[in-house]
């Protein structure tokens, strides 16, 4: 039987413990014995601020999703699949200029107040 100090030591597996007690199941960085969210070191710190997403204004973001949508075309994929990706980024993109124009309103009601509370 193995118990949770031997799964630290075998080979492809993070030496450290979870929050919760158990051992980590993820793959430790190559030559270090922790995974990127275990480690603290410089390789995994900068990985790990890479991983972070960028902010992008609204634009950008219907300008990536317009890009992605277009890049399902040059991917070999079988075409059912295709079908399924196209339709579930256009419920994104749908969805994403609901909010956008949600937010317009919102934008436009608070300049409407701010304008009545500021004296001429």
């Amino acid at each position: 039987m193995i118990d949770d100090k031997t799964v630290g030591l075998i080979p492809g597996r993070c030496s450290a413990n979870t929050k919760a007690g158990h051992p980590c199941r993820l793959s430790p960085l190559e030559g270090e014995p922790y995974c990127l969210f275990h480690s603290r070191s410089k390789k995994a710190l900068e990985l790990r601020r890479k991983r972070r997403p960028t902010a992008c204004s609204r634009k950008e973001l219907l300008l990536r999703l317009s890009a992605s949508f277009q890049e399902l075309k040059t991917l070999h994929i079988k075409p059912v699949e295709r079908i399924k990706l196209e339709a579930q980024l256009s419920a994104r993109i749908h969805a994403l200029l609901g909010d956008v124009e949600r937010i317009s309103v919102l934008e436009r009601i608070v300049k409407g107040k701010a304008r009545e509370i500021q004296p001429d």
